[in-house]
Formats: C-alpha cells, sequence, structure tokens
C-alpha cells in the first residue's frame, strides 16, 4: 500500500491550478468515488484513517513529503473532521513548497477554534514573511530585552565595559578596561570564557574584533594590536609605540574585513592598515589638498566595496570622513547630532564612538552619548534612536547573530541588550522538522528556531529549550549538534545543459574546482538539468571523475537547450532530495551560463521553488560561466535562499563561496531524549512539544510519532 520513493516531489506551477498537486491527489480521489461512503462502518473509517495516518507521519519523518500528501488526504477522506491530520497535511504541503495550500489547510482548523496558539503564530509567521500582513510595521523601534550588570550579581564581573565584537556562533565579546580583560559572553548572558592575553596581560584593552577565530584587542597603552587564539593565549602581537609608519600611538577601535586589520590612532590622528600577520599595508587621514585631516578619530566601519567610514568630531561638528581603500578621502558626512538639528533626531553635542554596521553595509550603528543611533548612508537619515532612560555613556554597539544590538555601557559597567519591537513582541518561530525513533526509547527531534524574519537564532543551549512528551517535561534532554558548530557539509550541484566546446570545459573546470575545494568526507551529488534530470556521478569519485563526467553529460547538451526542453525545477526538486536526510548545512550550486529556457519553471512556479529550498533549509548558489547579469529567477531563488551567485573566473575563484558554505548561520539543534511512554507495539502516537525561551521571546511547537513496531 505504500507509495513510491520521493525521486520527484509534488509539482505546482505559480498563477493557476496546481497541476502537479492535482495529479498527486488522482489516487485519493479515485478511492473515495469506489467507496459509498453510505455503507461504511464509521469505526472502520477510522481505523483505516489511523492507518493512513501513520503510513503519513512516517513518511514525513523520512523526509518523504510526497508519499505523506498522499496518506494524509486519503485519511482525511475517511475522516474530514480530524483536525490532527488536517494539520499534517499543511505541514507536508508547507515542506514540500506548497504554502497556499499549507496555509488553507491550517485557516480551516483555525476558523473552527481546534488550533493551538503555536498554529496561530506559524500561520501569521508565514503571512507577515510574504508581506500580507496588516500590521507590518514601517518604523524601526527598539526596546531594552535584558540589562547584564558588571557587579557580580549576575554572574558576570567587569567594569568600565569599552568595545564589543560578535562571531558567527552567537558570543560576544566584551572589553573590560578597569579589569583588563575580554570576557565572551554567551547569548544567554553568561561568562563562556575570560581573557587575558596569556602571561603578558592585556595593559589598558579597548576595542576587540573578532576574525577567523582569532581575537583582535587594542592596547591603548601598549600602543599595540594583541592578537589571541579563543582560549585568550597571545598568538601575536601588532604594531609598537611611535609616529611612524607602521607605528601606533593610543590605538582605539579596530575592525577586520577582508584580510586587512584597521585600527584608528588617536595620539597619531590617522587610520593605520595591517594584514593579519602583522605586516603594515599603510596609514591615511593626514593632511592632504581638501581635506585637514583627522583630528580625533575613533569609531571605525568598513564596507564591502572598500569604503572606510570614520567617525570624526572636527571643528565643524561630529560626522563621519569617507575614504577608499587606498586611503584618499572621498567625503565627509555631518551628522545630525547637535542642537539645531532636527529635534526628535537630536542628541547633545558629544564625541562619537563607536562605529558597526547593522542588517547590512548601507545602515550603520553610531554610538554617541547615551544613545546608539541607526544611521541609513544611502539616505542620510537616522532610521532609530536606540536608548533607554539608564543609560549614561554607550561606548561601542554592535549587530549579533540573534539579531539583537548589544551596547557597551561605560560609566554604569553594563551591557544592555536592544531588539526591534516587531521581533520583540511577535515571539520565535520554532519547527520540529522531524522525529527519529527507530531506536526508541531514545528519541532524536530536529528542531529549528527562527524569529518572525526568518533570522536563525544560534549558539542556544539547553537553558533554551523545554521538551516535554505528552505534556510532561523531559528533563534529562541533550542537545547533540548544534548547526553553527557542525563542519560537515552536504552539496548538491546542477549542472546546465549548452552547446559548444567552451561551455563544456567550463562547467567541468567547475566542477573539478567544487569537489577540489570541498574537503575529504563531505557529501557531494553531481545531476544535469537535462529534459530527463539524472544524478551524473557522487562521492566518493574524484574531481577528475567529476570534471569527465560534467564533460560526457553535455556533449549534446546544446540539444535540450535548443528544444526549449530544460526543466530546471525538476532538476532541483531531484538535487534536494539527498540534502532533506542529512547535515544541518545544506548547499546546492548550479553551474551554467545565466540563463534559463521557458520551460524551467513549467512544472514548479519560482515561488513554490523559493518557497522549497527555503522551508526545508536549502541555500541555492550560482556560478556563472559568463560574465553575465543571470536571469531574473536565478537571482531571486539566490536572494531568498541566502545564496551566492559568482563567477567562476573570479581573482580568488570559488574559495570564499565555498569557505562562505561553513559561515552561514543555521539555527536548527538535533535534540535527544529518552521516551517512557507505553508504544503500544507502536500503535501509540506520541505527541510532543519543543519550546524556546531567549529573554523575554518565546515560542513553541508540538507534534508527533509512532514508536517502531516491536519485534
Amino acid at each position: 500500500m505504500m507509495h513510491a520513493a520521493d525521486d520527484r516531489p509534488v509539482r505546482a506551477p505559480v498563477s493557476r491550478p496546481v497541476r502537479g498537486l492535482a495529479r498527486l491527489l488522482v489516487p485519493v480521489l479515485l478511492m473515495t468515488a469506489v467507496v459509498p461512503l453510505a455503507s461504511q462502518v464509521i469505526d472502520m473509517d477510522a481505523a483505516r484513517a489511523r492507518e493512513e495516518f501513520r503510513w503519513g507521519v512516517d513518511a514525513y519523518h523520512a523526509t518523504r513529503f510526497n508519499d505523506a500528501i498522499i496518506a494524509f488526504n486519503r485519511a482525511l477522506a475517511l475522516t474530514p473532521e480530524d483536525y490532527t491530520i488536517r494539520e499534517w497535511l499543511g505541514r507536508a504541503y508547507f515542506r514540500s513548497g506548497f504554502e497556499d495550500a499549507a496555509v488553507n489547510e491550517w485557516d480551516i482548523i483555525l476558523s473552527n477554534d481546534a488550533g493551538g496558539a503555536y498554529l496561530r503564530s506559524r500561520v501569521d509567521t508565514i503571512r507577515y514573511r510574504r508581506g500580507i500582513m496588516p500590521f507590518r510595521e514601517d518604523a524601526l523601534l527598539f526596546s531594552r530585552s535584558s540589562i547584564i550588570r558588571g557587579d557580580g550579581a549576575q554572574g558576570l564581573d567587569f567594569h568600565r565595559p569599552t568595545g564589543i565584537a560578535v562571531e558567527p556562533n552567537g558570543d560576544i565579546f566584551l572589553v573590560s578596561l578597569g579589569s583588563q580583560e575580554v570576557l565572551r559572553i554567551t547569548p544567554n548572558g553568561r561568562v563562556r570564557r575570560i581573557l587575558r592575553g596569556g602571561l603578558q596581560g592585556l595593559n589598558r584593552p579597548f576595542d576587540v574584533a573578532w576574525y577567523r577565530g582569532e581575537i583582535y584587542v587594542t592596547e591603548f597603552a601598549a600602543n599595540r594590536i594583541a592578537v589571541l587564539d579563543e582560549q585568550g593565549n597571545r598568538v601575536r602581537q601588532i604594531s609598537e609605540r611611535g609616529l611612524r609608519e607602521g607605528q601606533l600611538l593610543g590605538p582605539q577601535y579596530v575592525t577586520v574585513r577582508d584580510e586587512r586589520v584597521f585600527v584608528t590612532d588617536w595620539g597619531g590622528r590617522k587610520v593605520s592598515v595591517f594584514a593579519p600577520d602583522g605586516e603594515f599595508i599603510l596609514s591615511f587621514g593626514r593632511e592632504t589638498h581638501g581635506f585637514p585631516g583627522l583630528q580625533r578619530p575613533t569609531g571605525i566601519a568598513v564596507s564591502g566595496n572598500g569604503r572606510v567610514y570614520v567617525a570624526e568630531h572636527d571643528r565643524a561638528g561630529p560626522a563621519l570622513i569617507v575614504f577608499d581603500q587606498a586611503g584618499n578621502f572621498l567625503e565627509r558626512i555631518g551628522l545630525p547630532l547637535g542642537e539645531d538639528d532636527v529635534p526628535e533626531n537630536s542628541v547633545a553635542p558629544v564625541v562619537i564612538e563607536g562605529l558597526a554596521w547593522y542588517e547590512d553595509d548601507h545602515q550603520l550603528l553610531i554610538t554617541a552619548g547615551t544613545r546608539t543611533l541607526v544611521y541609513d548612508l544611502g539616505n542620510r537619515s537616522i532610521l532609530a534612536v536606540i536608548d533607554d532612560a539608564e543609560r549614561l555613556r554607550v561606548g561601542a554597539a554592535a549587530l549579533d547573530a540573534n539579531g539583537r544590538v548589544v551596547m557597551s555601557d561605560i560609566d554604569s559597567s553594563e551591557l544592555g541588550i536592544f531588539e526591534p519591537e516587531g521581533t520583540l513582541y511577535s515571539g520565535l518561530d520554532i519547527q520540529i522538522e522531524r522525529i527519529l525513533s527507530s531506536r526508541f526509547p531514545n528519541v532524536a527531534m530536529l528542531v529549528s528556531v527562527h524569529d518572525r524574519d526568518g533570522r536563525p537564532l544560534v549558539g542556544l543551549s539547553r537553558e533554551n529549550f523545554i521538551i516535554s512528551e505528552a505534556g510532561i517535561p523531559q528533563p534529562d534532554f541533550r542537545i547533540e549538534s548544534a548547526g553553527q558548530f557542525v563542519r560537515e557539509l552536504d552539496v548538491s550541484a546542477v549542472v546546465q545543459a549548452r552547446p559548444g566546446t567552451t561551455y563544456r570545459e567550463d562547467a567541468a573546470q567547475a566542477l573539478f574546482d567544487i569537489a577540489t575545494l570541498l574537503p575529504g568526507g563531505q557529501e557531494l551529488h553531481l545531476y544535469a538539468a537535462r529534459e530527463e534530470p539524472a544524478l551524473l556521478i557522487r562521492r566518493p569519485a574524484t574531481a577528475e571523475r567529476f570534471a569527465e563526467q560534467t564533460r560526457n553529460a553535455l556533449i549534446d547538451g546544446g540539444d535540450d537547450f535548443a528544444r526549449n526542453a530544460e526543466p530546471l525545477d525538476r532538476a532541483l526538486r531531484l538535487a534536494a532530495t539527498p540534502l532533506l536526510d542529512r547535515s544541518l548545512r545544506r548547499h546546492m550550486i548550479v553551474i551554467g551560463d545565466g540563463r534559463v529556457t521557458d520551460s524551467a519553471f513549467e512544472d514548479y512556479g519560482i515561488q513554490e521553488m523559493a518557497a522549497y529550498l527555503l522551508n526545508n533549509d536549502i541555500r541555492m548558489h550560482y556560478v556563472l560561466l559568463e560574465r553575465r547579469t543571470p536571469a531574473a529567477e536565478i537571482r531571486f531563488l539566490a536572494d531568498e535562499t541566502g545564496g551566492e551567485i559568482r563567477y567562476l573566473y573570479e581573482p580568488e575563484g570559488l574559495a570564499p563561496m565555498i569557505e562562505g558554505f561553513l559561515l552561514y548561520p543555521s539555527g536548527r539543534y538535533w535534540l535527544t531524549y529518552a521516551s517512557s511512554a507505553f508504544p503500544d507495539f507502536g500503535r501509540a502516537y506520541l505527541a510532543v512539544s519543543a519550546e524556546v525561551n531567549l529573554f523575554v521571546r518565546s515560542g513553541r511547537d508540538e507534534l508527533g510519532f509512532f514508536p517502531p513496531p516491536e519485534p
């Protein structure tokens, strides 16, 4: 009775009847047509429905969402008022990319007052992300979610905190100027480690930056930068006291980007740039034609396009001084921080302290006095003022990996945590994605944690989770693995078929590079986007074999392209299949010339395709074999899923893209516990729930599973 393996997920084009979905449901309609309902015994219907329901639950947890949809629809045909089955059907639709169908099922439940608060939250979150919620706010407002005091009452002891840095796994580095150390703080506000700089110690540390596992700390009194490992040991140091090139005199703020260390030199009134190994590169900021030179440089931020922004308070007032990556002065941006500026945006005339990026390279966090400003560089306007009545003197601010603005208060020795009000009061989006019970009573749950905007929450620990079975908390659960710490990758590559020897060789080179750059042991599958998409090769094949198979598959590749027979949608769905059952880090790479045919998304619409990838945490990247602007469909899928588009023959090749696979944040956690429930020989449906709390934010999800039949 069970269904075929999920080689090809459900199909559904956009803006017309869901053809693939209708095709999938034909067996269900035939079944209900040939069984006269009047002659059915209700108990038999319930028994058959429960059997179908069990098949559907098992298929869902095995990531065979097609089979799950068929089974749940069959069960509903027998017991249409069973809202548990209907909720599961919505989940299967959601994971298959059919969000409209999922919301329709859940709306039926909610309209009958049969759904829990978690289901209402799920529907509201989906509508919010799709931009159809009536309360979606435009104003950027912040509220304080927590305050961490350095008086020791909360287990933290720090004095006169200055610099702040964040790292991708959620931790916060805080410089304690008074105690001359750097605290590594978890997302929950606990001290993970105290970094003291080894036997030499730190001499008046002021600011801190994290870069690729190393911590850069400016030592104001020692006129140098200490480079520490993550245990706090001094690995090396950069520069020495002096006013000559490569020397520092009172270094304050530091940032590291693209293999360059930028530091503001208060005494030398300049910015110095070093390589991470300490080699001096250049300095700038002194007087040149048309620029009077830096007077009081403090905070610094560097954008992705190489622009350097330096906080300054010159004779005209507070400003951002902008340089290019070669140190040439570009412009002065005056800031509305004086009494004569717009009243609602004004702050008493103060020296700007720290600079940090907010969300992207177009919005800056600027600390000034008792407040932190969110400043839009494009519009030259203040988007938000972050403060509360308790701030005395803000030293630095940063956006942490969980979307919170953390601010150090030098005079009150506190670390304030602020969040956008829309995120703060909307709760967390928690999803139990999968439950494995084959080793019952040992149960494993895959739980994803995101905020309302879809940002993953990283760095969570046991204290953030409450796991319950049948309403009973399970205190002995464990976190077996968290996505941000997982180093294993699962990658599927899809090559588009095009004519020509040059294209064929470029595609082979791309696959060779990808297979070479992926560390040994990482999963890699290669698929061809032909008229009938197919798996070509997988590891443990060598990089040479991947290149060879690519050449062979593209020998007559122009035929499909010429006949407009390139079902890229089906190729992507096929390539996603092995990813669903494996790693916490899932990536798909499409290799092509940036073009798509008219038939590329004929079976599955572009919206459904994006939802399918996104709802299964798969990021789609694209390797361009020609320098051209990729098709809108390609750009849309990469943007929606957090992927990257990169030209094969960039100077650095594909290495930055592959390296980024491990840096992308993941909010997915494998949790395990030992069940004490009676399995009833595999017939018992065991309900479980996962609740997550992070300071004032919380969220919850409920799901269930059937234990395996006893032998």
